[in-house]
């Protein structure tokens, strides 16, 4: 019996920090004001989706960066 209810309270532990964890993912996911919450499927869905727009949108500012150079080298040998 004490075996159980150590068990039980490590897999309430366990399942504590997996929801602060989740509501943290949340938390950084834009999305709108009167949006319900999100389940966890949800919740890692969106954050796929945003991790993916961040990395093109940090692509394209590396890519920007760096033809940006490219004119600036160009212009310099004139």
């Amino acid at each position: 019996m004490t075996r159980r209810l150590a068990a039980n309270a490590r897999e309430r532990r366990r399942m504590l920090a997996l929801n602060v964890a989740f509501d943290r993912l949340r938390s950084v996911i834009p999305m709108s004001k009167n949006q319900k919450k999100l389940s966890k499927s949800e919740t890692l869905q969106m954050a796929k989706i945003y991790i993916s727009m961040l990395s093109t949108l940090l692509q394209r500012r590396a890519n920007s960066s760096q033809e940006d150079d490219i004119e600036v080298d160009s212009l310099s040998k004139l």
